[in-house]
């Protein structure tokens, strides 16, 4: 049976699958401008699927399930669930803004502008920057800090729980 941590760790490496081949995708169209945008179309599509459905579930797990768990074993909703959520809203929100710009971009590659290359390039770091960032921080401070807390058998039952998740 694995842990809460193994689940949610395990959807970080599927996650990161998507993400950094975009994050990738952006800095190659950062350089080459227009041109570079039709070359990547599948893993900038891949990326758009992933905000709404894997990241966003994997998100729902740990707002739902995951951090009211550590909030009970705390007795707090106050400090690092607090700052998670935050963050879950800002990567959010850039993943929204990502999905606009890339709906906006016209079909045929020689109508994008160069401006719409570099907000495109900026998108994608910004929101590579806020996944990394979360991540590492669940995984360097919070993951370790909720096994430390939670006991062996309600981790277990939490990790089956996220895993059977269907959102």
């Amino acid at each position: 049976m694995p842990t809460a941590t193994q689940v949610l760790l395990e959807e970080h490496k599927s996650i990161r699958a998507v993400v950094d081949p975009a994050i990738a995708a952006g800095e190659d169209i950062s350089r080459r401008g227009p041109a570079a945008i039709a070359l990547h179309h599948v893993s900038l599509s891949a990326l758009a699927d992933v905000l709404t459905g894997d990241l966003s579930r994997h998100s729902a797990k740990e707002d739902e399930i995951y951090f009211p768990a550590i909030e009970r074993a705390l007795g707090s909703s106050q400090g690092p669930t607090a700052v998670m959520r935050a963050e879950h809203r800002q990567i959010h929100a850039s993943g929204e803004g990502f999905r606009q710009l890339l709906a906006e971009l016209p079909a045929e590659e020689a109508a994008s502008t160069p401006e719409a290359a570099h907000a495109l390039a900026d998108r994608l770091r910004e929101l590579g920057d806020l996944i990394d960032a979360h991540f590492e921080k669940e995984e360097v401070i919070l993951f370790p800090m909720a096994d430390s807390v939670l006991p062996p058998e309600e981790n277990s039952a939490l990790g089956d729980r996220l895993k059977n998740y269907r959102g």
